[in-house]
């Protein structure tokens, strides 16, 4: 079957899914030139959307999915879940608000705002598109939420199994306890990792 388009923009788009591969030099070369205002960067475990004007002069995206893959990784570990499965681990986008006065979970995840009237230069400094130990503990706290499973019943077990922050640099991931009053073990039974909320 033949699909005509007309009239469309192309977005920039980099995938670095298993079955379609964008190469560094056609990331360079074509696509962060596109200038369709939304740019798209997906791989089996992550997926993300920021504005066109953050990414039309960013060089590696290559290294920078890589990173966003391993911290999927860790997450997938820690939790016991295979490291590849049916859909994407976290999808994050910007906007101009969120939906509710407070952080939340969703599919686009969308915790962090920008100002689409601000000038940029097509390399933003946004953590979003920073690889190592950059990130922001909020959006893991929330990921947590969404990766729960119905096994820890109660609002406090419910906290304590997203208290994760998580670490990519050197593949490392680190367990930070934020209220003093939380404790994490990690137990590992049957060739899965469970969580439980101890010292309440």
């Amino acid at each position: 079957m033949e699909v005509q388009l007309t009239n469309v923009v192309p977005a920039p788009f980099f995938s670095a899914k298993t079955f379609s591969q964008t190469s560094l030099q056609e990331w360079k070369d074509e696509q962060r030139h596109h200038l369709a205002p939304w740019a798209d960067f997906e791989s089996d475990k992550y997926m993300m959307q920021v504005p066109t004007s953050w990414i039309y002069n960013y060089d590696d995206p290559v290294t920078l999915m890589q990173d966003w893959d391993d911290r999927m990784d860790v997450v997938s570990n820690m939790l016991g879940y295979p490291l590849i499965r049916n859909n994407t681990i976290l999808y994050l986008q910007v906007d101009v608000d969120i939906m509710y006065g407070f952080y939340g979970i969703g599919n686009p995840q969308i915790n962090n705002t920008y100002n689409p009237l601000q000038p940029e230069n097509g390399n933003k400094n946004h953590w979003f598109l920073r690889p190592g130990d950059s990130f922001w503990e909020t959006e893991f706290h929330e990921m947590g939420h969404a990766q729960l499973f119905s096994k820890f019943p109660g609002r406090q077990r419910r906290q304590s199994t997203c208290r994760l922050r998580l670490s990519t640099t050197g593949c490392m991931a680190w367990i930070s306890i934020l209220r003093s009053v939380n404790l994490l073990a990690i137990i590992h039974r049957s060739r899965a990792t469970r969580l439980h909320s101890t010292g309440w």
